[in-house]
């Protein structure tokens, strides 16, 4: 089970899910959004919302409004829908550095971006990151503009550009595939590999 919760529109609202799957509206305004635990559906509406899905395969959506959307250890899935470019930030909390991440476009159109976030399950898919299917830089998009780490260290859609675009093998024998619409690195690595 679980709960919806719909936030108010003449003020900035503070809305949490707790247990249970919950659907939560933020209003017009600048709403702080908790999730908790469950897979949990969090709509930030029109303002700077601040969300937090908490553990669980979550979708968060801030909509219109420079959003903020904080992922910890252990916070499982989370799924982010963005409405248009605004400044929208990722924050990552305590112990998650930028070695701790990994980037990759993906589903078969390739406009998603995925980012894993160490070797535990943790990951964050972004909808419709890359435009069409064709990359063009990640601006006045469904984007996510910067990444910030608790180190103080924040990166851009530039770095997020240049990690998709090379593609590692492991070890073993890999079939490696460029996108057709940016320039890519492929690198074998052993194995008796294909490259396309």
């Amino acid at each position: 089970d679980g709960n919806t919760l719909i936030g108010h529109d003449d003020q900035d609202n503070i809305l949490h899910g707790l247990d249970g799957n919950d659907t939560i509206y933020g209003g017009i305004g600048n709403d702080l959004l908790y999730g908790d635990a469950g897979d949990d559906t969090l709509i930030g509406n029109t303002g700077n919302d601040t969300l937090i899905g908490g553990q669980g395969k979550d979708t968060l959506r801030g909509g219109y409004g420079d959003d903020t959307y904080i992922f910890n250890k252990g916070d499982g899935v989370d799924y982010i829908e963005e409405e248009r470019g605004d400044n929208d930030t990722i924050q990552f909390g305590e112990g998650i550095t930028l070695k701790d991440l990994k980037f990759f476009r993906y589903d078969s159109s390739g406009r998603n971006l995925y980012i894993t976030v160490g070797d535990n399950g943790d990951a964050i898919s972004i909808k419709n990151y890359f435009n069409d299917g064709s990359y063009s830089r990640p601006t006045d998009t469904f984007k996510v503009e910067k990444l910030l780490f608790s180190d103080g260290t924040t990166i851009d859609a530039a770095y997020i550009y240049e990690q998709v675009r090379t593609i590692t093998g492991s070890g073993d024998g890999n079939t490696l595939i460029g996108h057709d619409d940016q320039d890519n690195i492929l690198h074998g690595l052993d194995g008796n590999d294909t490259i396309y």
